[in-house]
């Protein structure tokens, strides 16, 4: 049975990480994950064979960026520190659909270092880290297959509250470009929809509202405003059981952790998710358990 997988960050002071899980009806109770700490959020995103695959920041003052995979209930494999990557931020992930079996890591540098690196694992082996031209951030980059390829986006330098994006396709990043009229104060998410690539993400300063646009031949729609839906931090974005999912943290002091899911007509929601709380944003997965 196919689930929809939640991993996030506790309650302001609660370093651990927790996971969950959405059968299309109800959320399972919370379980915390043994041995993962972070200062920010944690990801995981689906690998070969069904396989979670998850990454995260350590805590204060360590900047490693640690990796793990997940084979089912209670089967995390330790993978360790990714040689040479340090940030200060959550670390991104996408998987290649071609070639199958290679994953794409991309984090922020640590401190002052806005720049964007990026190393690819095949299971067994991590290339040399590279920076990726022309890209600088004050959080985590956003990454998502598509169409053979692998998308990233994110938000500028501090001060700086547009969104950017770029495509990796196997040999090399194309130039980056502005997302028409998107501004943010967090990271944004990607997901792929029903074969389309969508962007969700915060707004700018002072607004928590979320919003979203579609990559639609070769060009962003006009950014959209999602209901009423407000935020304290970027959301979440995954495709499970023919609905576009979302899940993002409440603004500034209200740690509940909520979701909304699109039908391809409308958006319903939101719904707190119960008992669990986070002072960051989550991350979804598509997770099939009995694999």
């Amino acid at each position: 049975m196919t689930l929809l997988a939640m991993l996030w960050k506790g309650a302001p002071g609660d370093e651990h990480v927790y996971q969950n899980y959405f059968d299309g009806s109800g959320w399972s109770p919370q379980q915390q994950v043994p041995e993962i700490v972070t200062a920010t959020h944690p990801l995981w995103v689906a690998y070969y064979d069904q396989i979670l695959f998850a990454a995260w920041k350590g805590v204060s003052p360590y900047q490693s960026v640690f990796a793990a995979r997940y084979d089912g209930p209670s089967e995390w494999t330790w993978l360790g520190a990714v040689p040479n990557a340090h940030s200060s931020a959550a670390p991104a992930a996408a998987a290649f659909d071609n070639p199958a079996g290679k994953l794409l890591l991309a984090w922020k540098g640590a401190g002052n270092d806005v720049g964007v690196y990026f190393a690819t694992f095949d299971s067994l082996h991590w290339s040399a880290v590279q920076a990726i031209p022309s890209v600088a951030t004050s959080h985590g980059p956003a990454l998502a297959p598509f169409q053979n390829k692998v998308c990233m986006a994110w938000k500028g330098i501090p001060g700086d509250s547009g969104i950017r994006y770029a495509v990796h396709n196997g040999a090399g990043w194309s130039t980056p470009a502005l997302v028409p009229n998107a501004h943010t104060t967090s990271q944004p998410a990607l997901a792929t929809y029903g074969g389309q690539l969508v962007l969700v993400w915060k707004g700018g300063p002072g607004d928590p509202s979320l919003y979203w646009s579609i990559f639609e031949a070769g060009h962003w729609t006009p950014p959209a405003q999602i209901h009423a839906f407000a935020a304290g931090t970027g959301p979440a974005a995954m495709q499970f059981q023919d609905r576009l999912h979302l899940a993002w943290k409440g603004v500034e002091d209200d740690f509940s952790i909520y979701t909304a899911n699109f039908d391809g007509d409308f958006w319903w929601g939101p719904h707190q998710v119960p008992a669990v709380s986070t002072s960051s944003s989550p991350s979804l997965a598509v997770f099939d358990p009995a694999f």
